[in-house]
């Protein structure tokens, strides 16, 4: 995988030379295990795959980038307004019906729905305006984690002496 980003340190931050490790993609095999047995839409799907293992490991390497240049620190702040970061330690959990493994099936799940739907070529652009358009993507992620109680939103309470404008616009 050649793809190139704006940014330092040669290709996309996240280290894409990390995820095509042999021991890395090795780590791929209970995820790939639990989420063919899940769905078997996502089963077929994988069928079609030379190496499985190795394709959920750039999925993985793909929506983790993307999520923190929409969603983190450095991301435009129309973008942080649609939703938090996905936190890192989801996309490194590789237990079987871990967080990766609900992130990876709804993933698989966008993109069945939407064939034509490439992540590396729709996701990995350097252009974060045609990523943008696959925020639904993400907020499908979102709910996963929700829903398998594997993420959580803050609460957040305000006093009763903050103005009821500053409250609206804080939330």
């Amino acid at each position: 995988m050649t793809l190139k980003s704006k940014h330092q340190g040669g290709s996309l931050k996240k280290k894409f030379k990390e995820y095509e490790q042999p021991w890395h993609v090795q780590k791929f095999e209970p995820v790939r295990s639990w989420i063919s047995d899940a769905e078997d839409d996502i089963k077929r799907y994988l069928e079609d795959i030379a190496d499985q293992n190795k394709e959920l490991s750039l999925i993985t390497a793909v929506l983790d980038q993307c999520s923190d240049d929409l969603f983190g620190l450095n991301a435009a702040p129309e973008d942080r307004k649609t939703m938090t970061r996905i936190p890192a330690k989801l996309f490194r959990d590789f237990e079987p019906g871990g967080g990766l493994c609900y992130i990876l099936v709804a993933a698989i799940k966008y993109k069945l729905v939407r064939p034509d739907f490439n992540f590396e070529k729709d996701l990995a652009k350097a252009d974060r305006a045609a990523a943008r358009a696959h925020a639904g993507l993400f907020l499908e992620l979102e709910r996963a984690l929700l829903n398998a109680s594997l993420l959580r939103r803050p609460k957040v309470v305000f006093r009763g002496d903050v103005e009821h404008d500053a409250r609206a616009e804080l939330q």
